[in-house]
């Protein structure tokens, strides 16, 4: 499979996420957490990155999870995995996985006094179609990675 159907993928399952919960075995998304378990839910939690590293498709592919429960491909920390496994530059793989991409959006709804919202997993996903479009002028593409 090719980074960019990996990363196809990675989306079709946010998208699907009722589905993705089951082959994953995660209970909950929250975009803070690679994958634990959260005794205060009664499950478990991941985001996309730890979801990735838990799914059967993405695990044949050589993507799991670290003795300390985040993605790790080859002998790569979390971040440079799902860089390399994805086919991603750095500034992409922060726009999809790190909630900080995502809190600008509170921080607007905040100011004019709207409630913030929880990340979704389909917000992940259309991070990742802007990603795969390659219309996002503000983001490097992949072309412009960084040496691993």
């Amino acid at each position: 499979m090719t980074t960019r159907e990996r990363l196809q993928h990675l989306a079709e399952m946010l998208e699907n996420w009722e589905e993705t919960k089951k082959a994953t075995k995660v209970d909950k998304f929250d975009i803070r957490h690679w994958y634990r378990y959260a005794l205060e839910d009664c499950g478990t939690v991941a985001c996309a990155g730890g979801m990735a590293a838990r799914h059967p498709l993405f695990q044949a592919e050589g993507l799991t999870l670290s003795h300390y429960n985040a993605p790790k491909y080859g002998e790569r920390g979390p971040n440079a995995s799902l860089e390399k496994f994805f086919g991603l530059s750095e500034a992409e793989e922060v726009y999809i996985f790190h909630s900080y991409s995502y809190k600008a959006i509170n921080i607007i709804l905040k100011a004019i006094n709207i409630t913030p919202i929880n990340i979704t997993p389909r917000m992940v996903a259309k991070h990742i179609r802007e990603v795969l479009s390659g219309k996002l002028s503000c983001v490097p593409s992949s072309r412009h990675r960084r040496a691993d």
